[in-house]
């Protein structure tokens, strides 16, 4: 994790994750003053509950990312209850639309891993992209050393100055970390899961007064209860049990002042 002198950078540690506290309108300029390849993950509660269960092999990659937003306000309230809470909380969804809206221009050498060829289709469509390349490893790419092989070859002989990592949580960090060292020219690495079906209508995002009430997480779970039920039953469990952990130190520190 590298971190500049800037004003508008504020690092927050919770759950052994720190995380910038900082507002959208000065992400990419702080990834501009860093240069080089960076990686910019945003996490969630299922990220939280994935690292603490040992669910990536290389979880240092996620924890050492150049830029590790907030992407969840329940995060962030429980980060508050524990003295750690943040003033900018970024949905990775709202970065990506606001990248493609407000930094990239039409004719940024932009790359998409993952997502469908449809979605891709449409986001070029929608921007009028004249240099967007598309690549989407197939299922279990992350085990297979000649698919990451491939990626590599592919990301690397297009050059993008943008890569969107649309492969879903912990994979798509753990790529770009198999990415960076090998990438020689400016680029920075946007870890993003769904926000490209998102953004054009693929798939339908949490009205806003469900997000306003911390509760897009709940509009997901009755609009996709099947997929999703059991997997924000155990990461809600792992949360608790990982709460009920820090609190004897929080008693401990909250004792000395």
């Amino acid at each position: 994790m590298r971190i500049d002198s800037s004003p508008f950078v504020k690092i927050v540690n919770c759950f052994n994750i720190s995380m910038f506290d900082m507002s959208m309108a000065h992400v990419q300029p702080y990834l501009d003053a860093l240069g080089g390849v960076n990686i910019i993950v945003t996490t969630n509660l299922s990220h939280v509950a994935s690292l603490d269960r040992g669910e990536m092999a290389e979880p240092d990659c996620y924890y050492d990312a150049d830029l590790v937003l907030c992407d969840s306000r329940v995060l962030n309230d429980i980060c508050t209850l524990m003295g750690k809470g943040l003033t900018n909380v970024i949905p990775g969804s709202d970065l990506t639309e606001y990248m493609f809206d407000n930094i990239l221009s039409r004719s940024d050498r932009v790359m998409i891993l993952g997502s469908t060829f449809q979605d891709v289709q449409a986001l070029k469509r929608k921007y009028d992209f004249t240099c967007l390349e598309y690549y989407s490893p197939p299922f279990g790419f992350i085990e297979s050393k000649d698919e990451i092989d491939k990626i590599i070859l592919a990301v690397k002989e297009f050059n993008p100055r943008y890569v969107f990592l649309a492969l879903g949580s912990l994979r798509q960090e753990a790529l770009a970390c198999k990415l960076k060292p090998v990438l020689h020219n400016r680029c920075d690495l946007y870890c993003i899961g769904a926000s490209i079906d998102f953004l054009v209508g693929a798939q339908k995002r949490a009205p806003k007064v469900f997000r306003r009430l911390h509760l897009e997480w709940f509009y997901r779970l009755l609009t996709n209860p099947r997929r999703l039920i059991r997997r924000y039953f155990l990461d809600f469990l792992r949360l608790f049990y990982i709460f009920a952990r820090e609190v004897p130190s929080l008693i401990t520190k909250s004792s000395k002042i």
